[in-house]
Order: structure tokens, then sequence, then C-alpha cells
């Protein structure tokens, strides 16, 4: 019995224990076990249940070894079934050996081997095979979803849960559980070494590897797109981190795809190998050393090689064609986009149709716009835009470049990008306004886009593009009502108008005077029921032209002013000590020795040069620029984005509504002095429909300035710094560069005091000391 015994813990099966265990877990009473005492029966189920997870521990590893998707899930398998499992087998055979040497350890009188000294041998491997029995099934039943990544068992998953795992008051459980995060980790640094070191992804296991290649979007990008899959981060690996290890093998990708700094790269090869070295001393990885060890990679990269690759005057020149179309400080390209769209709507028999019914005036319900349509519009914008220049002007390069890089489409960026705006803090502080304001061009939502060109991937993502993007919406929406109410004032018919007398000698006769007295009664009639509206038209673009005042001069044009002045100091340009701030914050953070310091001149010559811009560094501070404009802009509040939206819409319907009447009563005039007649129209009903739905957009349009007001006040009350998007000094720190911090909302709120609803005045008036 007790060799069949050793055999079954060794791995084989035993019908006997099988048995045993049958009887125990069942309560029955096997007849063929009628020779065993209870005791004995309870040491053999102890002995069986080892036997059994020995058993299960052998079939599972080798199924996760031989066909398991994930490398380090591989790898934690082997070292299971290699080493623990060996040293479980390597006990039995020292177990059996004591046996047949009879030693009195385990055998007693009369080659006695009592069940119990046996059983107390092996106790202590109970509890380490049940945890390696439960890591087994974790990896193996996680695997067996298909389809669901969310569950599906990868390298992050099974680090994220050994790691877990080793907080245990057991001492063999936690060498156990360091052991496997040891060969776990070791595997995913061979994997991170091969992207950190030369840019290139695994060959084996890339399924599993936090970085992953992506379909270019358009088709005239040469190079692969690569994105972050937060599913595949293991947890230890914070954002920041995560980025710089994307930004590094998508910077060494881009050197070796366009043939430049390799010899630098392959001189800087042994310190980053060294670099490296210090990830695999000890397990668990500890974040700061990853974290240390990555930027210390980055600025080395950066400094020596990047800055050929991106340099500042790059940069510079994209951002300039972020602010002038995107934040439309060429009012130009906003008015002539704008006037392009209502172009073609017009000849789709969108606004200013008269077959619309009142209620519909302006609104473009029914229409639906193409892209081919929205590629027209944009090339009409861009006609008009060079029909301003003149003759003797020099070429536009700016215009040029905008030209081929700008794109207007409805498909959303979102939908592409709804992971990473979980976490990027520009798009998931304006998630309230994403899709407000894309549909007020044109009739279905449209974006303007940007397509990225390497090497300015380095630099920008698609969520800032689709931060840009929300942001020109929401200026053209607040631009394009200014223009709508701007032209109702050069409707003078509308507006103003004293009929002259009829020429003589018709306006000498009784009738002509009293013609004429009958056309001004009815023209002071009109004015005096119009005043109201002009006065709401008026209050109307007075409030809107503020808003844009705040927004395009207070906080865009400050914020730029302030961020381009960074920039510039970045190009080296020195401080009163005589140090850029470049080269402070950069040794502060760098791990790298000075001696690495190399840059190349056009012979490929290894000479010294002075710290270039780190790319990433220009990064992370143009997203905290970005973060912080979006948050000046007041996109985060989702009260003053509907308010503003409301008001926009009231302003589209109250304008088509004010155009309209001004073409009816003018039919009304030619039916009662020419007497010309329309049969199949009735202009006089007509009259009273749009001046009873004037009325109620009217008012409309005045409880949406007021929301406006309110939802600006109270922002001002709870304070701006709530909508900061995120961004604290520790990060600012980091990234050398401080936002700017606009002025408050008090000027823009006094400005807009007659707004204010008189019972909330009355309350402030009580509340204050």
């Amino acid at each position: 019995m007790l060799h069949e015994i050793l055999l079954s813990l060794s791995g084989f099966s035993s019908p006997f224990l099988r048995q045993v265990k049958h009887s125990a877990d069942n309560d029955v009473d096997e007849p063929a076990l009628g020779v065993l005492s209870p005791p004995e029966k309870a040491l053999l189920v102890n002995l069986a249940h080892l036997s059994e997870l020995h058993t299960r521990l052998k079939e599972g590893t080798r199924t996760i070894t031989a066909s398991h998707p994930s490398v380090i899930c591989r790898a934690v398998s082997t070292a299971i079934s290699s080493e623990h499992l060996g040293q479980f087998r390597k006990k039995i055979l020292e177990v059996e050996n004591s046996i047949l040497t009879k030693d009195a350890a385990y055998v007693g009188g009369y080659g006695i081997v009592p069940l119990s000294a046996m059983v107390g041998e092996f106790a202590p491997w109970t509890r380490r095979l049940e945890w390696l029995s439960k890591t087994s099934d974790f990896m193996s039943h996680r695997e067996s979803i298909p389809g669901d990544e969310a569950n599906t068992c990868n390298g992050a998953t099974i680090i994220n849960f050994l790691r877990t795992e080793s907080h245990t008051g057991y001492q063999d459980l936690e060498e156990a559980v360091l052991s496997l995060i040891s060969t776990a980790e070791s595997a995913w640094v061979r994997q991170l070494s091969g992207w950190l070191l030369h840019g290139s992804l695994p060959q084996f296991g890339q399924a599993d590897f936090m970085v992953q290649v992506d379909t270019p979007a358009d088709k005239r990008e040469e190079h692969a797109a690569y994105s972050l899959r937060q599913n595949l981060v293991p947890e230890f690996v914070d954002s920041q981190t995560a980025r710089s290890i994307l930004f590094i093998g998508r910077s060494l990708t881009q050197l070796r795809a366009q043939g430049i700094g390799l010899d630098a790269a392959e001189e800087l090869l042994p310190s980053h190998v060294n670099l490296l070295r210090r990830l695999i001393n000890g397990a668990p990885l500890r974040s700061f050393d990853l974290t240390e060890i990555v930027h210390s990679l980055r600025t080395s990269i950066s400094r020596n090689i990047l800055s050929r690759l991106l340099p500042l005057s790059k940069v510079r020149d994209m951002l300039d064609i972020f602010q002038d179309f995107f934040l439309l400080r060429k009012g130009e390209f906003s008015r002539a986009l704008i006037c392009s769209a209502d172009q073609r709507l017009r000849d789709r028999g969108g606004r200013g149709n008269g077959a619309q019914a009142v209620r519909k005036a302006g609104k473009l319900e029914g229409i639906i716009i193409k892209d081919a349509e929205l590629v027209t519009a944009l090339n009409e914008a861009w006609a008009e835009m060079e029909a301003l220049q003149n003759e003797d002007d020099p070429v536009d390069e700016e215009l040029e470049r905008a030209r081929d890089l700008l794109t207007l489409t409805t498909a959303s960026p979102y939908k592409s990008i709804a992971q990473e705006a979980e976490e990027d803090h520009c798009l998931h502080n304006c998630l309230p306004s994403l899709y407000l304001f894309h549909d007020v061009l044109f009739p279905n939502p449209s974006y303007l886009g940007f397509i990225i060109q390497s090497p300015l991937d380095l630099f920008i993502n698609d969520p800032d593009v689709a931060t840009y993007s929300l942001i020109n919406a929401f200026l053209l929406s607040i631009r394009r009502a200014e223009m709508q109410l701007n032209n109702l004032w050069r409707q003078t018919l509308l507006r103003r108008f004293h009929p002259s007398p009829h020429g003589p000698p018709f306006s000498s006769t009784e009738i002509g005077k009293s013609s004429l007295l009958e056309r001004r009664k009815r023209e002071n009639g009109r004015s005096l029921r119009m005043r109201k509206h002009w006065a709401t038209v008026r209050s109307a673009t007075y409030v809107l032209s503020e808003l844009s005042a705040y927004f395009q001069g207070e906080v865009i044009e400050g914020s730029w002013k302030h961020f381009r002045s960074w920039l510039t100091q970045l190009d080296g340009t020195p401080d009163a000590e005589g140090n850029s701030r470049l080269d402070a914050d950069i040794s502060c953070h760098s791990d790298v020795d000075n001696d690495s310091r190399v840059s190349f001149d056009t012979d490929g010559e290894i000479t010294s040069n002075k710290v270039q811009p780190d790319p990433e560094t220009l990064t992370n501070a143009h997203r905290l620029y970005l973060s912080s404009l979006t948050s000046s802009l007041l996109l985060s509040s989702k009260d003053f984005c509907k308010a503003v939206r409301g008001a926009v819409a009231s302003v589209q319907h109250y304008t088509a509504l004010m155009s309209r009447l001004q073409r009816v009563q003018k039919s009304l005039d030619l039916e009662e002095d020419e007497g010309v007649l329309d049969a199949l129209a009735d202009h006089r009903g007509e009259e009273k429909k749009i001046l009873v739905e004037m009325d109620q957009s009217r008012g409309e349009l005045e409880e949406g300035l007021k929301e406006i007001f309110i939802s600006l006040q109270m922002l001002e009350e709870d304070g701006l710094s709530e909508l900061s998007g995120g961004i604290d000094g520790m990060q600012m720190e980091a990234y050398s560069y401080t936002p700017r911090r606009n002025a408050g909302l008090d000027r823009l709120l006094i400005k807009l005091d007659f707004l204010r609803p008189e019972g909330r005045a009355v309350e402030n008036e009580v509340d204050s000391p």
C-alpha cells in the first residue's frame, strides 16, 4: 500500500485512494474498506487530496503551457510545473528513500511505517498545492471565456492577481507567490525591453503586450499607428509611465523607419540596457523604480536623438494651425465656413425655405448632409480665403498646410477613442458637452479634424484633436449665432422704413395723399409691433458678443500667449542665471550620466551640443494647456453648455422667423399697393402665425439668455478652481509648465448684469451683509 500511496502522490492514478476519497466525500461505507479503521481512513483522505491536487495541477499546467495565448501565463505555468511541483516530487523521493533505508523517523518497530508520519511530512504541502491549483484554475478558467477581453487572463491580469495574493500571512505561500511574481515580471520585462530599446513589438505573445498596432484611419499615413490597451497594462504601471513607454517605442520606430539617428541609438544602447537590468533585481517590481527608469530612458532619447526628428519649429507651425483654424484666430476662416455651410443648406432647401411650417422655420429637420458635401463646403471656404489675398502677397504657407491637413467629416472622433476619453483629462472633463455643438453648422453632426502625420504623432494624438474639434464647434456655434443676429440689422425694410410720397401728379391728388397716409400708418404699426423684438435682438447680440470677446480675447488669446512664451523659453533662451528652464527641469529628473549627452552633425560624427527640448515634456505641457483651456471655456460645466446650446438654437429659429416675416410683409405690400395677388398663398394668415411664433420664440430666447447668466453666476459663486481639469501642483512641477490662470467671471457678469432675474437680485441683497 505504501508503494501505491507514493506513486499516487507522484501524480499517478490510484483506484484505492480514489475509493477512499469517494467514500469520505459521500459518507458511504465501502465494503472493500472495512479493514481500515476510521483514523486510517481520515489519514488516507488527506493523502488522496494531495494526490488529486498534484494530478490536477500537472494536467492544468500542461494545457496552459501548450495552448494559452499569453506568454506570461505560460511562463507562470511552466514555473509551477518545473519548480514547485518539482520540489514536491523531490520531497516524495526523499520520503521514499528514507523508508527504503529504514530511517527511524519513518519506520518503526517490525518495519511498520505509520501513516501519521507520512501525513505529517506532506501536511505543509497541502496549503501550497491548493493555492497553486487556484492559480492554475484562474489562468485556465478566464481563458475559456471567448471574446470577453475584460475576463480573459492575460499577462497584466496574472501579474495583478499574483501581486494581490502576495499579501498573505503564510510564509510558505509568500515565498511561492514571490517566486511566480519574479517569473511573470521577468517575462513582462523581456517584452518591454524590446520595445524600449529597439521600438519593436515582441515576436511571441504580441497580443499580450500593452502596446498594440492600430490600423491607420487615413490611408495617407505611412507608418503604423500604436496605442495603449488599458486591459493589458499592469496595475503597478501608472498612466504617465504607460504613455512614456508608448512614446519611447513609437519614437524609436519612426527613427528606424526614417533612418535618423541610428548610430546614436546604437551608441546609447549599452547605457539603456544597464538601466533596464535594474528592473529584474528583485520581485515584486516597484512602481517608483519603473517610473524612474522609463523617465531616464525617455530623457536620454529625447535629448540626443528626437530633437532632430521633431524640432520645435514644427511644433510651433502645427500649433499655429490649431490656433488659427480650430480656435478661430483667423476670423475670415470661420466666416467663410459658416457662409459656405448656409449657402449649401439654402441650395438644399434648408434655412429660409418658405415651404417650411412656421414652427420649424430655421430648423434643419429631415436634411442629411453627406461627407462629399462637407468636403465641398470646406473647399469653398478655402477658395474664399484665397480670394481675399492680393496678387502681390506672398504665398501663405500656413494656409496651404492647413488645406492639406484639415478635414470636415461626419465621422465622430469620440467613438473610436471612448476608452482614452476616460483617461485623458481634457476629454473626460468635457464629456457633458461632447455632442452638444457639432450639429449647429449642419443638420447632422460634423467634425473638423486634423490628419496627424509622422513625426507629429509624437506630440499630439487623437484625443487632443478631438478636444480641439469640440472647442471649434463651441466657438463656431457662438460665432454663427452672432452673425445671424448682425445680419438682421442689415434688413433695413424690416428694421426701419418710412414710405415716401408718390411722384407728381399722383402725389398731389387726394387718393395719393390718402394712400401715403395709409402706408405710413401701416409701417408705423409694424414698427411699434417690432420694437420689442429689436430690443431682444440687441440684447442677444450684446450677450453673444461679450461671450465671444471673453472667450476669444481673455481666455484663448491670453492662454496661447502664455503657452507660446513658455515654448520660446524652451528654445534655449537663458534666464537671469544663465540657465534655460529646460536644463533645470531635465537635470532634476534624469538619471542618465552627463557623458551620454551626445548629438550628431551632418556627417554623423558625435559632438557635444546643448540640451534640446524634450518632445514628451512638450506633449505633457500641451495637454495641460488644453485642459486649462477647456476648463476656462467652461466646457466642463453641463448647465452652461446646455444654456448656450439652447440660446443658439433659439437665435437660429428667431432669425429665420424675422427673415421670413420680411418676405411675407413684402408680398402683402405688393398685394395691397400694386394689386399683385397670389391665389395659392395666404400672406395675411401666415403673417399672424409668424408674429405669434415670434412672440413665443422671443420669450424662449430671453429665457435662454437668463439661463446663461445664472449658470455663469453659479460658476463664479462655486469657484472656477473646481473646473481646473485635475491640474495639480505636482503635475505642473513635473512638466515644468504652469497653465495661465485666467481672470474670473466677475467682469463678464458685471457686463451682463441686466439679465439678472429680479428674485435672484433680491435674494442676493438680503444675503449680503
